[in-house]
């Protein structure tokens, strides 16, 4: 059995030409519908930031967070309350970096970025609790990073969320 031929064959740029040559035939078909902008592309230098600010909390919790006037003694932040802001950021950076930018993922990183704030600056207004030594004991560099990471992903929550919410509802005017 002779095959038959196809009555169109597509043409350069998507059209469908008739074989036959019948101009009336001649149709471009539907151009594919533009898909949907993603919340999370909007977002992404805001979850970037998050994610940055978490990644600098982790790497501070592990530095000292506090150190005898006399520099004998220090405290790491791992050693203590940075076992509480490591796994806090850790999950927090993973939520920016695997997640999408919705809702629950922008709030749950405000709430772990502000409690580890309180944390650290717990820490800061009383350095010595750190550190069981005689004298005077001072706030070292990674509490410091740690507070001003902290704050940063903080802020950056709330800004991704509050440009969420601005996003969604339509203006007033």
């Amino acid at each position: 059995m002779a095959r038959q031929p196809r009555p169109f064959v597509p043409g350069p740029g998507g059209t469908i030409r008739p074989v036959n040559g019948d101009p009336a035939a001649v149709a471009d078909p539907a151009p594919p519908a533009a898909p949907e902008p993603s919340r999370g592309r909007l977002l992404h230098p805001i979850v970037l930031a998050m994610a940055v600010s978490a990644g600098l909390v982790v790497i501070a919790s592990t530095l000292p967070w506090a150190e005898s006037a006399d520099g004998a003694f220090r405290a790491s932040g791992a050693e203590g309350d940075g076992r509480i802001t490591i796994p806090l950021a850790v999950v927090g950076g993973a939520l920016c970096l695997f997640g999408r930018a919705r809702l629950w993922t922008l709030v749950v990183n405000a709430l772990f970025g502000a409690v580890t704030f309180a944390i650290a600056a717990a820490d800061l207004a009383d350095p010595a609790r750190l550190l069981d030594a005689q004298g005077e004991v001072n706030a070292a560099g990674g509490l410091w990073m740690t507070v001003i990471g902290a704050a940063a992903w903080t802020l950056a929550s709330l800004v991704a969320i509050v440009r969420r919410r601005s996003v969604r509802s339509p203006d007033p005017g």
